[in-house]
């Protein structure tokens, strides 16, 4: 019986402290089995007067002595109503005439709590009932209340500090409301007498934890008859977990509600941990009957939990049953099959599958068997898998990241021809593997990494060949007659027992050796090609830029030519939405390049208004001999300057005509950010100069002006060539005259 522990607890605690609390869990257990006394509080039996004293269910308010008063109400004014009594003078205070009051009221026109309610502070108890209240009472001035009974009104909610300094209040009854809400913050966080609370039959749809937050013994709060779906926590309260602090314990009646989850699985947002209950709440009793409960995997821990509990105690509020899924319909919770407590899964499901959580195997089974699957599903669930594949149309097992999850695969009855090599290492902690009803013809030779006690093959589909030689020695593990049946068959029909085979029987050579040397060349030879493929496609657009740049290393001439009549020296690409680009490019560069008379154009600053930005970059790119990239973070994510990169690189790089420089500034771009391929290659290849070292503008300044000094010199030397073409020609002409 509830009461029972609780004089048992606070013996304990008054005669060996805090040092046996631990112990005295256990002792209480055993003290309330010998008891068998039933859950429902209704007797007051102690060893001594002391003991009922601190029993919370044995406190009642003692109203049997207060002067009654009564509330006087107009009920063409209901609203204006005042306290008044036989025997009260005119004028005189309430408290000054005896030590405390009974307010009682029933059955009338009320609308709202008298206005002088204060005038009357020694009042002690208040029983208002049957009238037509909606609004909660401000009755924090009632400092002595001591029992507050308002039920059968029509109270909507109770607002915050409802009961704000109500220190000596032992009873709240609300029932029979139209509550929907209470508010957490409606207890004073001291209110150590409060024994019994009941809100039964009103209209709550949620509960916020504020009856979890009570540290002080109490009798029974009662939130019976309600419409509570579910636990909210909108003030994010969490349980101190502390050793020394400690919660109730008490009563908790939430029986006939619409609880379809079990509030426990709901607990966690407090901080508490699954059941079995945290050691603070263990000695409380919550009464669930009457839910509407779906009794899926949640309920698992609660099975294995009450059925220990019910072993030893016998408690009515143990009697919880289930009103989904239909098979479970009306069983009682502790009769539930465990092993049978699932809960659908959805996320990462396969589309043609069904997935199942099952508590009591620690897994999700995922049910494909008989869905007209070709090929195995790409993703699971999370967690641990029991996988059953039968009955499909399943030729060849794939590998799958999933399979390194798996307790269990199920392959049977599908028209499985060939198994991967790495198949077997992904499922090297599976305990079952079932290939039979295949058409498999050879094994990995990977297979023996599993133990062969976990493997049910079938018994003459294999084909004989060296690749089994391993088999025989394999299955000298497993049972002496659990593969004595398997055969493989060779190319001229013989059949051959796969247990007892020698390598002879297999077909392989005397030497034992089953890879030929000529074999191991070609084998070598496709390892080689393949990383050069490999290669070759990775590095693809880095050796397209070493091809190019090679190439036109030999091409000056042509180069130079095509800039002898460049009207710009260098063509400047920046990102000009970046402000330390645009500094950079004011302060440091434009100044170094033109105090060596190198003719810039900057789209920034030198493209004219009212055209368009693209076109004129195009038209200088190729009046320019050329272009500098000035690489930033801002430069690699916009659209505009990529087009000038592309452009420049098409001109300069890929066909020869000009030199393309890349700066890379701070902070430096990786080449993993970088998602355009040539420059990314570039950076790769490191030709780029890197604006942060020392004395790196002075090389890039050197380097432009390099590149203007021949193209100077190959301008003079082609009109050289040119005035002594023309010479020669005058020569012939007058010799022929």
């Amino acid at each position: 019986m509830l009461r029972t522990r609780f004089c048992y607890k606070y013996m304990l605690d008054r005669m060996f402290g805090n040092l046996v609390k631990k112990i005295g869990l256990v002792v209480i257990l055993m003290l309330t089995l010998a008891s068998g006394q039933d859950a429902a509080c209704t007797r007051c039996s102690c060893w001594n007067a002391d003991d009922c004293q601190e029993k919370p269910c044995c406190q009642e308010p003692d109203v049997g002595e207060l002067v009654r008063i009564n509330v006087i109400v107009n009920c063409s004014q209901p609203d204006r109503a005042y306290i008044g009594g036989p025997g009260l003078p005119s004028g005189t205070s309430g408290s000054a005439q005896c030590s405390g009051f009974h307010l009682m009221h029933t059955s009338s026109c009320l609308t709202s709590f008298p206005e002088n309610h204060c005038s009357f502070n020694r009042t002690r108890a208040i029983t208002v009932s049957w009238t037509f209240m909606s609004e909660f009472p401000a009755l924090g001035c009632l400092s002595s209340l001591q029992l507050l009974d308002l039920r059968h009104n029509k109270l909507t909610s109770v607002p915050r500090d409802a009961f704000q300094g109500m220190t000596m209040v032992m009873e709240i009854r609300l029932d029979d409301n139209l509550i929907t809400h209470i508010h957490p913050g409606a207890f004073d966080a001291h209110l150590p007498n409060l024994n019994v609370f009941s809100a039964s039959h009103n209209l709550m749809v949620t509960h916020e934890p504020w009856i979890l937050t009570m540290r002080h013994p109490f009798c029974k709060f009662d939130f019976s008859h309600n419409r509570i779906r579910q636990l909210t926590n909108d003030h994010n309260w969490k349980v101190d977990l502390s050793p020394d602090v400690h919660y109730g314990p008490g009563y908790v009646d939430m029986s006939h509600n619409q609880f379809r989850v079990p509030p426990w699985a709901q607990f966690g947002q407090y901080g508490i941990k699954p059941i079995p209950f945290l050691a603070k709440f263990v000695m409380w009793g919550f009464d669930l009957r009457d839910n509407p409960f779906h009794c899926d995997c949640e309920f698992y821990d609660v099975v294995v939990w009450i059925r220990r509990l019910a072993s030893v105690m016998r408690r009515d509020y143990y009697n919880i049953t289930c009103a989904s899924p239909p098979r479970f319909k009306g069983m009682l919770v502790r009769a539930l099959p465990a092993a049978e407590l699932s809960c659908d899964v959805t996320k990462h499901c396969p589309e043609s599958c069904s997935c199942h959580e099952r508590p009591a195997y620690d897994d999700v089974l995922v049910d494909c068997a008989g869905r007209n699957l070709s090929e195995l599903p790409d993703v699971m669930p999370k967690g641990r898998l029991t996988l059953d594949f039968a009955r499909n149309s399943l030729g060849s097992v794939e590998p799958r990241d999933y399979f390194e999850r798996a307790l269990s695969v199920n392959l049977s009855d599908n028209h499985v021809q060939s198994m991967d090599a790495e198949v077997p290492r992904l499922l090297k902690a599976t305990k079952f593997l079932d290939l039979r009803h295949n058409v498999l013809r050879y094994l990995p030779y990977t297979l023996q990494i599993m133990s062969p006690k976990d493997v049910f093959l079938d018994l003459d589909t294999l084909h004989c060949s060296c690749d089994l030689s391993w088999f025989p020695e394999w299955t000298q593990e497993a049972s002496s007659t659990r593969f004595a049946g398997i055969i493989c068959t060779k190319n001229s029909g013989l059949a051959v027992s796969l247990t007892n085979a020698t390598r002879e029987a297999l077909g392989c050579d005397g030497h034992g050796d089953d890879t030929s040397p000529y074999h191991l060349s070609l084998i070598t030879v496709g390892l080689l090609v393949l990383v050069v493929a490999v290669l070759l496609v990775a590095f693809r657009h880095e050796l397209l830029v070493l091809t190019h740049t090679l190439t036109h290393r030999f091409k000056r001439r042509s180069a130079g030519q095509s800039s002898l009549n460049a009207n710009y020296d260098v063509f400047l690409s920046s990102a000009d939405t970046s402000q330390a680009d645009n500094a950079w490019m004011c302060s440091k560069l434009l100044p170094a390049l033109e105090g060596r008379r190198l003719r810039c154009y900057w789209p920034c600053r030198d493209c004219l208004p009212g055209t368009v930005e693209m076109e004129q970059a195009t038209k200088r790119l190729h009046e320019s001999a050329t272009a500098l990239v000035l690489l930033s973070p801002d430069y690699i994510n916009n659209a505009g300057c990529l087009f000038q990169f592309h452009q420049a690189y098409n001109q300069m790089v890929a066909n020869g005509q000009g030199r393309l420089v890349l700066v890379r500034l701070e902070p430096r771009v990786s080449s993993c950010s970088i998602h355009d391929p040539k420059l990314r290659a570039m950076v790769r290849l490191r030709l780029f100069f890197t604006a942060g070292r020392l004395g790196c503008l002075e090389q890039i300044v050197n380097k432009l002006s390099s590149l203007r000094a021949n193209r100077d010199s190959g301008a003079d030397a082609e009109a050289t060539a040119h005035a002594r073409g023309a010479d020669l020609t005058d020569v012939v002409l007058q010799h022929e005259l």
